[in-house]
């Protein structure tokens, strides 16, 4: 995520209301795009979807995709008001996210988040178009509308039942979430997710669909985090550790050689987007980080 997206907003949970310095950065910005926009394609109009598609088309972004600082968050505060003019919703600052639009269209436990969309616009400049993306988003809150949320809340509120608690009671507690997690898929989704590698890929395939529309809160990502790491235990052992403080990203799976991060690992997958390298293949990595490491120090994984 953009270290600028983050660096200059005021406490989480404000609100576009008013005068306050989220909104007129965010208005800032998008004329500073537009401003852009227009200097460099005369004649298109620099307030629609279609310029910012045109206008990153067109602009040389290297072959990694990262554009610089300065016109990636100059471009998302261009296409979230766009979002917002169309859509409905406000800007608020999202501890996961930095800047969203909340409650678009209505859907109260909904954000969207511009940012992703435009480094998703960058990996794609011309196959990528932001213009049916916001079309389609529509159709995606109708539908997200319909059913019942996740249970939402913050990590630490979701962090509680495990806090403190390690060897048995840990694994008991750990299991119990995982299970509690199952029962919140299936009730949404219509089956419960396996607890197995291939149902961390369905995860994995889920996880990705929330990056620009995002429909969870940080409680839910801890569910899936615990969830994640029960599917590792069950295959390669291991125990849980909820002792190292009120930060459920830095409560570790422990193996003799090595401490992996499950829940951090879904939080580090969230905000650092796009990431490559899919869930399944973090866990599938265990044994041989295991081996390669016995009789050394325990890295963190």
């Amino acid at each position: 995520m953009l270290n600028w997206w983050k660096k200059w907003v005021p406490p989480a949970g404000k609100t576009s209301t008013g005068d306050d310095p989220l909104l007129m950065e965010i208005r800032e910005g998008a004329e500073r795009f537009r401003g852009w926009v227009a200097s460099a394609f005369p004649g298109i109009d620099p307030k629609t979807c279609s310029a910012i598609d045109h206008a990153l088309a067109e602009y040389p972004i290297p072959s990694d995709g990262t554009l610089p600082v300065g016109l990636a968050s100059d471009a998302a505060c261009a296409f979230g008001e766009v979002l917002r003019e169309q859509l409905g919703g406000e800007w608020r600052i999202s501890d996961l996210h930095g800047p969203v639009i909340a409650a678009p269209g209505g859907v109260a436990h909904g954000r969207l988040v511009p940012l992703a969309a435009i480094e998703r616009k960058a990996l794609h400049p011309r196959e990528y178009s932001l213009e049916e993306l916001a079309g389609s988003l529509r159709e995606r809150l109708d539908a997200e509308e319909k059913i019942s949320p996740w249970p939402g809340g913050t990590a630490l509120d979701a962090f509680t039942p495990l806090q403190g608690k390690s060897n048995a009671e840990a694994l008991e507690a750990a299991h119990a979430m995982a299970q509690d997690f199952r029962a919140q898929w299936a009730a949404r989704l219509g089956s419960p997710v396996a607890l197995s590698l291939m149902g961390v890929r369905q995860l994995d395939r889920f996880l990705r669909t929330h990056f620009i529309a995002c429909f969870l809160e940080e409680g839910d990502l801890v569910r899936a985090g615990v969830f994640l790491g029960e599917v590792g235990r069950g295959l390669f052992g291991g125990s849980w550790d909820f002792t190292q403080g009120e930060e459920p990203d830095l409560a570790p799976l422990k193996f003799p050689e090595l401490d992996y991060f499950p829940v951090g690992r879904i939080f580090k997958m969230m905000t650092e987007r796009p990431d490559g390298e899919p869930l399944d293949e973090y866990l599938r990595l265990i044994p041989s980080a295991r081996r390669e490491l016995a009789g050394g120090g325990p890295p963190q994984a």
